[in-house]
């Protein structure tokens, strides 16, 4: 006999923060390839953080000004480079593939998080997150198959190698996050997580590239605005729960950027995205639900 423990099982605020957090940042993902095709990728990568920047200081500022210690500055410093390493490569990559498209081979990025947070947190890397990194590399493999998805594009691999190194870079920003979380806080986390991107950014978006009319304005601080509470939500799940718990429930951006997708751009993924795509989430929940039910069943004395 075994019984459930209460306390083994992921509270559902977590869970809400996340696919809540899955969304806003998918949102983000929406307004970046609509800017992406009218201005130069380093200018709405330099604005995105700017814009959200506005927001998060106010967030900030609302809760107090909560001390910003010099271990963090220099730990989210450390990160900011990688947030860029992740959304440089990304904001690119969906101005050149559907969306759905390139969020499904995104999906790879969960899969690495229980690696990456085996070495640099010591989580302890269960059995079924290898078998699911080896199924989800699989599943990406059938995702990238087919036609070309862009009209007058015979080469997707450049698209494909940009969106693969994006997931690299965002599961190493995840954990980076989970180290941070719990000490910093999702104020503190929220604020470094986009002033410093956008510092970083800006002297190469600058030198480079003509800034937008101000009529564009609404667009760059809609973006800010929900990169600042998809990152806001996220800090507070990740505050809550293990990495690679919580790393299923990015597994519902592929619903969000269909959706985002087929409302503005009548994009229909390919039959190879959605089976490629359900390979992989079929075999990280199941690797999610065996190891969280092997936390939870505890023995019964005799």
């Amino acid at each position: 006999m075994a019984r459930s423990d209460p306390a083994a099982r992921i509270p559902a605020s977590p869970l809400l923060f996340a696919v809540g957090g899955v969304g806003a940042l998918c949102a983000v993902d929406a307004i970046v390839k609509h800017l992406g095709g009218l201005y130069a990728i380093p200018m709405v990568l330099f604005l995105r953080y700017a814009a959200g920047s506005l927001f998060a200081v106010g967030l900030w500022l609302h809760h107090g000004r909560p001390g910003i210690s010099g271990e963090a500055f220099r730990a989210h410093s450390l990160r900011a480079l990688v947030i860029l390493g992740t959304a440089g490569p990304f904001f690119w990559a969906v101005t050149q593939l559907p969306l759905a498209e390139v969020i499904a081979i995104s999906f790879i990025a969960p899969l690495l998080v229980p690696f990456t947070a085996r070495l640099i947190l010591k989580e302890r890397l269960r059995p079924m997150s290898l078998i699911a990194g080896v199924v989800g590399f699989v599943g990406v493999l059938i995702a990238t198959r087919g036609e070309p998805s862009v009209a007058g594009s015979a080469d997707r691999t450049l698209p494909i190698l940009a969106t693969l190194a994006s997931a690299a870079f965002y599961s190493l920003s995840v954990v980076l996050m989970r180290a941070r979380a719990a000490k910093d806080g999702a104020v503190v986390v929220g604020v470094l997580a986009s002033t410093l991107p956008a510092l970083m950014a800006a002297p190469f978006a600058l030198l480079t590239s003509a800034l937008p009319p101000v009529s564009a304005a609404p667009w760059f601080l809609l973006l800010g605005l929900c990169g600042t509470v998809g990152i806001n939500l996220f800090t507070r799940a990740y505050a809550r729960a293990e990495a690679q718990l919580l790393a299923p429930v990015e597994f519902t951006a592929l619903a969000w950027a269909a959706g985002f997708g087929f409302l503005f751009w009548s994009e229909i993924p390919r039959i190879e995205v959605l089976a490629g795509a359900v390979v992989i989430i079929a075999a990280c929940l199941i690797s999610a639900r065996e190891e969280q039910r092997s936390r939870q069943e505890i023995p019964l004395p005799n």
